[in-house]
C-alpha cells in the first residue's frame, strides 16, 4: 500500500514552484488583496497548510494539487514531472479495510466541515444519544356489515405501532451487530429534517469499523443520474476500482452500504431506485436514511427492511444538551416557562436546539417559530466566522440574496434540488457570490466529478436551502395560481411535497405582511378542485399545517376544528347518530394532527373523548392523543379514568398503548398489566394484558417468564393464542421461544393456534428455510380455509419474490372456492410481485368482476401498492371515476369506498394538472413510441389505446393465446357509426358477413330478433364487442332499446360493451381501464375455457 500512496502523490517541481509564486504573487482575493495560502486552499477546498506544502514542493495528493491548481487557473501536468507510463502491471489484490476506513473518514470530514457553524465548533463536540423506535403496521381489523352513514368504520386504516425502543448502543449491538432479527434484513432510518439521521449514520459507520466491518458512505446526492454501482465503480476512491475488483469487495461478506438522504436523490421515485439497484450488490447490508415525508408518501415500504425512526429528544435529553453546551441551565428555565411548549417541543429536533443555543447568548427573546429561528441564526452567522472572514452588512444582504436565488432554482429546476453543480450555481449567482458563499461556509463542497472534474456544492443543511428559498418567494401566488378553467396554465407547488417546508417556513418569516398569510391561508381551505375534492383535502391538511407556523391566523381554531372532525367525525343531530367519514380522509386528517397547533388539537381531541358516546371513536381518539400528547398531563389523566372505568376491551388496549407512548417504561403500568394476568381476573381482561405486554415490555424477564407460564398452563385457547404472538415479539430470536413454536404448529389440534404460532413464526425467523418449507407443506395439506388463508398471509411476509411461492399464489387465486382465501392471495400477490404485468392483470380483472366486497377490497388495495408510473396513476383515475358518481355512493357504499380509496392513492402521486385532465379529459392516443400492435406483455402505459387499431391490437393478441383463438371467433364493432343506434341488425349482420360467416338464407335480417336467430344458428362462437371511438361529437353512449335486445342474445356471455356509462345487463369495461386488451381476453378466457 505504501506504493499506491506514492502513485497517488505529486509533487511541483522547481519551474512549477515559481508558476506557483507567480500565480499567488499576481491574483487578488475577494478583499482585492493579494492572495494567502489560506485563500487559495477555501478556493480549492483544501487545508491551507496542505496549499503551503505544495508551495514548497512537498508531496500532496494528487487530488489536493489539481484543485490547487485549477483554483490559481494553471494546469497540474505544466507544475509536475509526469511519470513514464509503466508496463502494464497484473491486478493485485488491495487492501479492503484500508481503502474503506480512508474514504469513510474523508467523508466524516466532510459531514464535519458541512456541519460546522461556530468558529469554535461546540455544536460538534456535543452528543446526546438519540433512542430509535422500531416501526410496523397493525393488521386490519375484520371487516362487518355497516351503512354509507357509518362511513369506513369496519376497515380502518393500518396505524402506526412502536414494536419496540432502542437506545443508542442497544441498537447498534441488536441490530447492527447482528443479533436481533435484522440479521438478514436492511435497515432504514426515517426522521425529520435535523433529526440526527446522517450523524446516527456515521456512528454506524465507526461500530462497523470497530467490528471488522467495512462501511462504505455515499451521500446519495452524489450519485446524481448514476446507478450506485457505476458510482462505485467510478467515483468512489482514489482510484477506479475495476467490476472483478467489486465483486471481490462483496464477496468478503463484509461490506455495509450507508446510504444517506434518500429524499435528496434526483429520481422521481428514490426508494425504488435505492431498492433495485441494492439487489445488484445482494452481498452487501444496507442501511439507509430518509426524510420521513418521502418515506411515508412511498407507496410500499421496501422489502426485507427493518424501519426505524428517530426518537425526538425527550424534555431531559434537551437538558441535558443545553447543560452540556453553556455548563448552567439558564435557556432551560426559560423554556419552562409558561406559553412555550410550542418552542420546548420544536427544541426537541437536535438540529433546531443547536440553533438555539448557537443564538441564545446573543438575543433573550425565544423564538416562536421555525422561521424565525432560522432568521436568527443566519442573522449571528456572520459573526461566529473567523475575524480573517470579515463580511460587511451590505456583503451579507447580497449574499443572502445570492443564496435564497440559488436555493429557489435549484429545488425548482436542478436535476438533484441539494447537489449543485458549479455551473449551476455559476449561472444563478455569478462567481462573486459562489466564492464569498464557500468561504464564509454556507456553501460546501461535497463532491467533484471524476471525469470533467466539476465541483458540486450543497448548503449547510438542506433545510438552510429550503429556508433561503423560502426567503426567495415574494408572494403566495409562486405557491399556488389557480386556472380551474385550465390548470394546465397554472401554478400548483402547494401539492408538490419538496415544497412543503418552503411554505411553513414562508408562514413563518415575520417580515411577511400578517393579511397575506390570512390570505393564502384561506386560498388553501377554498381550493375547488372540481375532482371531487381530492386535492382540496391536500390544500386543507397543508393550511393545517401553516398555522401552526401562523398561529396568529384568525381561522386557527376553525381548521383545528375541522381535522378532528374529519379524523373522528361528529354527531349528527337530525340523524342522533354519530358520523364518520371515508377511510382515506379519516388517515389523511389524522397524520395532519400532530402537525398543526397541538395545544388545540389536545383539547379537541379530549372533548371528543369526554363527549363521544361511540367506543370506537373513543379508542382512536385515545390513540391520537398519545401520538400528539407527550408529557401533556391533561392527556395523561384522561386516558388513565378511561383506562379505570371503560367496559370495552377495544378502548382499554388502546388506553394502554397510548399510555406507553406518551411515558414510555412506566414500571408502575407494567407491573399492573403482569397483575392482570393473574387467574382470578377474566379471561378477556388477561387476553389484553397479555398483548399489551408484548407492545411495552420487551426484554422484560418477569413478562417473558410470565408468558411462558400463561403458554404452558392455561386451557383457553384464546389466551395461548395471544401468549405466542407476544412470545414471538417480545422474545425475537430466542431459540427456545422458536422451537415452542414449531412445535406448537406441529402438534395442535386447535386451528387457531396454529394460525398464531405460524405467524409468530413469520415474525421471528424471516427467511429461515424450514420455516418456509413448513408453510408450503402447511398451504398445500391443510384442510382448514383458515389455516390456509394465514399460511398465505404469511408466505408472503416471509418469502418476497421467490418465483415457486408467486405460482402458488397464482394457482391459489384461480383454483379456490374460498372468497376468504382468494382475498388474501390477492394480498400477498401484491406484496410479493411488485410491478408483474400478470400479476396486474389478474388484480385488475379481479377488480373488475368479483362480487365480493372483502375480495374487491384486497384487490384494490394491491393495486394501489403494484402501480407505480403516472401513465398507470392516470389510467387507474380515468378507469374508476365514473364508481365515484353520485349514485353509486348510497346504492354500491362499499364500491365507492375501495374504489375512492384507489383514486386518492393516484392523486397523492400525481400533479394536480395531470389528476384534472384524467379526470376530465382521459388520454386515449397512445405515446408517440408506442407499437402499432401491443400483446399481453404490454405494459399498462402502453395500452392507452389508439381506438383506430384496437381490432388489430385485440386480434394480435388474441394470437398469442392459443388454446383460445381456436375456440373463439371476436367480431369488434364501431357503434359510433350506427345511422340507427336503436336498431343496428343489419349494420352488425354486415360485419359478420364480412368476417367470413354465411348469409342468411332469409335475407338481411331488419330488426335486432332476427339478428338473434341468426347468430344463436350460424355464429354460436362469434364473440361480439362493441365500442365507440372518439369522434367529434365524443361518444354518446348505447341505446338502452339496443342494450335491452343484446341482453337477450344467446349465449348472452360472449357480448361486451366498451363504455364509460356502466350497465347491469351486459359485461361492460371502461375504455380508459388500464390494461384493458388483457382483461377483455381475461374475461374470453373465463367464458370460453373455463365457463
Amino acid at each position: 500500500m505504501v506504493e499506491n500512496r506514492k502513485r497517488d502523490s505529486v509533487q511541483v517541481n522547481e519551474a512549477g514552484k515559481a508558476a506557483l509564486k507567480k500565480a499567488k504573487a499576481t491574483q487578488r482575493n475577494y478583499e482585492d488583496k493579494p492572495l494567502r495560502y489560506l485563500d487559495i486552499g477555501v478556493a480549492a477546498n483544501v487545508d491551507a497548510k496542505t496549499v503551503e506544502r505544495f508551495f514548497k514542493g512537498i508531496l500532496v495528493e494528487r487530488s489536493s494539487a489539481f484543485a490547487i491548481a485549477q483554483a490559481l487557473g494553471l494546469k497540474l501536468e505544466d507544475l509536475i514531472d509526469l511519470p513514464e507510463i509503466p508496463e502494464p502491471e497484473i491486478e493485485t489484490a488491495l487492501d479492503w479495510r484500508e481503502i474503506c476506513n480512508r474514504e469513510f473518514q474523508k467523508q466524516l470530514e466532510i459531514n464535519r466541515r458541512r456541519r460546522q457553524a461556530t468558529e469554535k465548533a461546540t455544536e460538534l463536540g456535543i452528543h446526546v444519544p438519540l433512542g430509535l423506535v422500531e416501526r410496523k403496521q397493525q393488521s386490519r381489523s375484520q371487516s362487518r356489515d355497516f351503512s354509507p352513514e357509518m362511513g369506513m368504520e369496519a376497515y380502518q386504516p393500518a396505524s402506526e405501532v412502536v414494536e419496540k425502543t432502542y437506545q443508542h448502543q442497544q441498537f447498534l449491538e441488536e441490530i447492527i451487530g447482528g443479533v436481533g432479527k435484522a440479521e438478514k434484513k436492511g435497515v432504514a432510518i426515517i426522521g425529520e429534517p435535523g433529526a440526527g439521521k446522517t450523524t446516527l449514520l456515521e456512528q454506524i459507520g465507526r461500530y462497523l469499523q470497530e467490528n471488522d466491518a467495512l462501511p462504505i458512505f455515499i451521500p446519495l446526492t452524489n450519485l446524481g443520474e448514476k446507478s450506485l454501482k457505476e458510482y462505485l465503480l467510478t467515483q468512489w476512491g482514489e482510484q477506479n476500482i475495476t467490476l472483478s475488483q467489486l465483486e471481490e469487495l462483496l464477496q468478503t461478506q463484509r461490506v455495509w452500504f450507508l446510504l444517506d438522504g434518500v429524499d435528496e436523490m434526483a429520481q422521481a421515485s428514490p426508494l425504488d431506485t435505492v431498492y433495485r439497484q441494492t439487489l445488484e450488490l445482494q452481498q452487501a447490508r444496507v442501511v439507509l436514511t430518509c426524510r420521513l415525508n418521502v418515506w411515508d408518501a412511498s407507496t410500499k415500504n421496501l422489502p426485507n427492511f427493518q424501519t426505524f425512526k428517530t426518537l425526538e429528544f425527550s424534555e431531559e435529553q434537551v437538558q441535558k444538551f443545553i447543560y452540556q453546551w453553556f455548563g448552567e441551565e439558564q435557556l432551560w428555565e426559560r423554556l419552562k416557562e409558561p406559553g412555550k411548549e410550542r418552542l420546548r417541543d420544536l427544541v426537541k429536533n437536535p438540529l433546531r436546539l443547536s440553533l438555539l443555543c448557537q443564538t441564545w447568548e446573543y438575543e433573550k427573546e425565544l423564538p416562536e417559530t421555525q422561521a424565525v429561528l432560522y432568521e436568527r441564526f443566519v442573522r449571528y452567522f456572520y459573526d461566529w466566522k473567523p475575524q480573517e472572514f470579515p463580511v460587511t452588512l451590505t456583503q451579507q444582504q447580497e449574499l443572502n440574496a445570492a443564496l435564497a436565488r440559488l436555493a429557489l432554482e435549484a429545488i425548482d429546476k436542478g436535476k438533484t434540488r441539494f447537489r449543485i453543480s458549479q455551473r449551476f450555481a455559476l449561472g444563478v449567482m455569478g462567481e462573486e457570490w459562489l466564492n464569498l458563499g464557500r468561504y464564509v461556509g454556507w456553501l460546501n463542497q461535497v463532491d467533484r466529478d471524476k471525469d470533467t472534474e466539476e465541483a458540486f456544492y450543497a448548503f449547510y443543511h438542506p433545510t438552510f436551502q429550503e429556508y433561503f428559498a423560502a426567503l426567495a418567494v415574494e408572494d403566495w401566488s409562486f405557491f399556488l395560481t389557480h386556472v380551474p378553467e385550465n390548470p394546465q396554465q397554472g401554478v400548483y407547488r402547494i401539492f408538490e411535497p419538496q415544497w412543503k417546508q418552503v411554505i411553513l417556513l414562508w408562514l413563518g418569516r415575520g417580515e411577511m405582511e400578517p393579511e397575506e398569510k390570512e390570505e393564502f391561508i384561506q386560498t388553501l381551505v377554498e381550493f375547488d378542485d372540481e375532482c371531487r375534492d381530492f386535492f382540496y383535502y391536500q390544500a386543507y391538511f397543508l393550511a393545517a399545517a401553516g398555522i401552526a407556523e401562523f398561529k396568529a391566523c384568525t381561522k386557527a381554531d376553525e381548521i383545528v376544528g375541522q381535522i378532528v372532525e374529519w379524523s373522528f367525525g361528529y354527531f349528527n343531530i337530525e340523524k342522533q347518530q354519530w358520523q364518520t367519514f371515508l377511510e382515506s380522509i379519516q388517515k389523511g386528517a389524522r397524520s395532519t394532527l400532530p402537525q398543526t397547533i397541538r395545544t388545540k388539537a389536545i383539547s379537541k381531541l379530549t372533548q371528543v373523548l369526554n363527549t363521544c358516546s361511540d367506543e370506537d371513536i373513543r379508542s382512536r381518539a385515545a390513540e391520537s392523543l398519545g401520538e400528539i400528547a407527550v408529557g401533556n398531563e391533561s392527556a395523561i389523566a384522561a386516558l388513565v379514568q378511561i383506562l379505570a372505568t371503560t367496559e370495552s376491551e377495544d378502548i382499554r388496549d388502546r388506553a394502554f398503548y397510548s399510555l406507553w407512548e406518551i411515558d414510555v417504561g412506566n414500571k408502575s403500568a407494567i407491573a399492573a398489566l403482569i397483575q392482570l394476568l393473574a387467574p382470578t381476573e377474566s379471561e378477556d381482561i388477561r387476553w389484553v394484558a397479555a398483548y399489551s405486554l408484548g407492545e411495552i415490555a420487551a426484554g422484560n424477564k418477569s413478562a417473558i417468564a410470565a408468558l411462558v407460564q400463561l403458554l404452558a398452563l392455561t386451557e383457553s385457547e384464546d389466551i395461548r393464542r395471544v401468549a405466542a404472538y407476544s412470545l414471538g415479539k417480545i422474545d425475537v430470536g430466542n431459540k427456545t421461544a422458536i422451537a415452542a413454536l414449531v412445535q406448537l404448529l406441529a402438534t395442535t389440534e386447535s386451528k387457531d393456534i396454529r394460525c398464531m404460532a405460524a405467524e409468530s413464526l413469520g415474525e421471528i425467523d424471516v427467511g429461515n428455510k424450514t420455516a418456509i418449507a413448513a408453510l408450503v407443506q402447511l398451504l398445500a395439506s391443510t384442510e382448514s380455509e383458515d389455516v390456509r388463508w394465514r399460511a398465505a398471509y404469511i408466505l408472503g411476509k416471509i418469502d418476497v419474490g421467490n418465483e415457486s411461492a408467486i405460482a402458488a399464489l397464482v394457482q391459489l387465486l384461480a383454483t379456490t372456492e374460498s372468497e376468504d382465501i382468494r382475498s388474501m392471495a390477492a394480498e400477498s400477490l401484491g406484496k410479493i410481485d411488485d410491478k408483474n404485468e400478470t400479476a396486474i392483470a389478474a388484480l385488475v380483472q379481479l377488480l373488475a368482476t368479483t362480487e365480493s366486497e372483502d375480495i374487491r377490497r384486497r384487490a384494490a388495495d394491491s393495486l394501489g401498492k403494484i402501480i407505480v408510473t403516472k401513465e398507470q396513476y392516470a389510467g387507474v383515475v380515468s378507469a374508476l371515476k365514473d364508481c365515484l358518481a353520485d349514485d353509486v355512493y348510497p346504492n354500491n357504499f362499499r364500491r365507492f369506498a375501495y374504489c375512492y380509496k384507489v383514486i386518492w392513492h393516484c392523486a397523492q402521486n400525481l400533479s394536480y394538472p395531470d389528476f384534472y385532465q384524467a379526470w376530465h379529459h382521459p388520454t386515449l392516443t397512445p405515446h408517440p413510441e408506442m407499437q402499432e400492435t401491443t400483446s399481453v406483455g404490454a405494459t399498462p402505459e402502453a395500452l392507452l389505446l389508439n381506438w383506430d387499431n384496437f381490432p388489430q391490437n385485440l386480434a394480435q393478441a388474441l394470437k398469442e393465446q392459443l388454446e383460445l383463438a381456436d375456440k373463439i371467433s371476436v367480431i369488434c364493432i364501431d357503434a359510433s357509426q350506427f345511422l340507427n343506434p336503436d336498431n343496428p341488425a343489419s349494420e352488425i349482420y354486415a360485419k359478420l358477413v364480412t368476417a367470413g360467416y354465411p348469409r342468411c338464407a332469409d335475407g338481411t335480417p331488419r330488426d335486432l330478433q332476427s339478428l338473434k336467430v341468426y347468430c344463436e344458428l350460424e355464429c354460436p362462437e362469434a364473440c361480439l364487442i362493441f365500442y365507440e371511438a372518439p369522434s367529434n361529437p365524443p361518444p354518446q353512449g348505447f341505446s338502452p332499446a339496443f342494450l335491452n335486445a343484446l341482453s337477450r342474445f344467446s349465449p348472452a356471455n360472449r357480448i361486451a360493451i366498451v363504455s364509460e356509462k356502466p350497465d347491469s345487463s351486459v359485461q361492460t369495461f371502461s375504455p380508459t381501464q388500464p390494461n384493458l386488451i388483457p382483461t377483455l381476453i381475461a374475461w374470453m378466457r373465463g367464458t370460453v375455457l373455463e365457463g
